[in-house]
């Protein structure tokens, strides 16, 4: 599929949706409302790589299953908006979306200065994510929340790592680009600790952490083969690839947090 055809297919999608992602609960909204960052950040890592013939399908994938997934999440946090605070966070998100989204249309994943407007719209829409998430969690108060709201920003932090990864290979940004790689691995790293030490963790979390342990090991040794500049297929290939599996990893930890 084209690159053009697939923001095409984007608004088939999104227009067709039947079936909202609803919201059991408080905390299932922080999970929700948590996930929208990381969504966001996957398809930035993913519009970066569309050039790359080698990962345009995967890429184009990805991207489209999370717009269609934000869009079923955003529609689902409109409804069930339970302050006028965390009401204005939603609308906000949903504003910085309609635009954010815009950004991906067209045939310009080559062009480095298109796509440094799609990396800077990414950290405004993380951002407002970020605070709609922590209003949810503050509301209820409840360490099941807190619980959520950490493990599912790790499964941000698995996309940025592979976001700055890919913006330092195409020489974009690079001091930037490597600041934050670095300073996202390190907040992942404390993150992991801090669920690891949790006395709550039930023996199938404690398990699912090691797993999650055991991916970002593979992660890390794919991020230390950056090359600013000097974007090496088979370097973009394993990291995203290796992205791909620990978030999924920490969406099954962040499930279960959500459960207990």
């Amino acid at each position: 599929m084209r690159r053009r055809d697939l923001f095409i297919a984007l608004a088939t999608l999104t227009s067709s949706i039947d079936a909202l992602a609803g919201i059991r609960d408080g905390v299932d909204a922080v999970n929700q409302a948590g996930r929208q960052r990381m969504l966001v950040q996957r398809i930035a890592k993913s519009y970066l790589v569309l050039p790359q013939p080698e990962l345009t399908s995967a890429a184009t994938k990805s991207i489209r299953e999370s717009v269609v997934t934000f869009e079923q999440q955003l529609a689902a946090l409109a409804a069930y908006m339970s302050t006028a605070e965390i009401m204005s966070a939603v609308q906000r998100l949903d504003v910085a979306w309609k635009s954010f989204k815009d950004l991906l249309g067209g045939d310009l994943a080559n062009d480095r200065t298109h796509a440094g407007k799609v990396l800077r719209a990414t950290d405004d829409m993380v951002a407002l994510a970020n605070i709609g998430t922590g209003l949810i969690e503050a509301s209820l108060g409840k360490p099941s929340a807190r619980l959520v709201n950490v493990a599912g920003r790790q499964r941000m932090l698995s996309q940025r790592m592979a976001t700055c990864f890919f913006s330092a290979s195409r020489g974009m940004e690079v001091e930037n680009s490597v600041q934050q790689l670095n300073d996202s691995v390190q907040e992942f790293e404390r993150a992991h600790q801090l669920l690891s030490s949790s006395s709550d963790n039930a023996r199938e979390v404690r398990d699912e952490l090691l797993l999650a342990q055991q991916q970002f090991f593979f992660f890390r040794d794919a991020l230390r083969t950056l090359k600013p500049g000097h974007p090496e297929i088979r370097s973009q290939v394993h990291v995203f690839t290796t992205s791909e599996r620990i978030l999924q990893v920490m969406e099954s930890v962040t499930r279960l947090y959500g459960r207990a």
